[in-house]
């Protein structure tokens, strides 16, 4: 779905606004949906775990899909928001995904755009969650660290209890 959509935008800003993504952006952007989505199945797989009915999960899912846009920054600027909806979006594995793509297509033209200003800089990448701010803003590495410890964590949480259940069935079977 990822790479559908990134394809239809692309396509879309190039014809309208004259956009042009590198062949380098291409395969980071890439990498990072696949991340995305690793790390979305594995968060998904332990909240799931939970659901025990048809109904809950209906609603769990539009709770969650309702949440997203504004959990990752994507309809309103984290920057604009309080303190409290800012720290619940920094705990949010997606933010991270959605501040690396951002930092990825916008990193050449920031650098045009603000020409040395860079506190003017700074101050825009937070107010847009370009970068998130723990303390002082967060380098690309960093942001990544981050993506993939949580990465490994969700993975632990959603396979470990399967292993154990696994190893428990061919016990009674045995």
């Amino acid at each position: 779905m990822q790479v559908v959509m990134f394809a239809i935008m692309f396509g879309y800003f190039h014809l309208e606004d004259s956009l042009n993504v590198t062949l380098e952006q291409v395969g980071l952007l890439t990498a990072l949906m696949l991340l995305n989505a690793v790390l979305s199945s594995a968060i998904n797989a332990i909240i799931i775990s939970f659901v025990n009915n048809m109904s809950s999960l209906t609603s769990l899912s539009t709770v969650i899909g309702t949440a997203a846009g504004f959990l990752v920054g994507g309809l309103i600027p984290i920057g604009t928001l309080p303190s409290v909806a800012q720290q619940l979006i920094k705990i949010t594995p997606g933010s991270y995904i959605a501040a690396l793509n951002r930092q990825v297509l916008m990193s050449g033209k920031l650098t045009d755009t603000f020409d040395g200003h860079l506190a003017m800089q700074h101050h825009f990448e937070k107010l847009l969650g370009v970068r998130l701010d723990w303390g002082g803003l967060l380098t690309r590495q960093e942001t990544l660290n981050i993506v993939v410890v949580t990465l490994i964590v969700a993975m632990a949480l959603a396979l470990i209890p399967q292993l154990i259940a696994g190893r428990q069935r061919r016990k009674l079977t045995a």
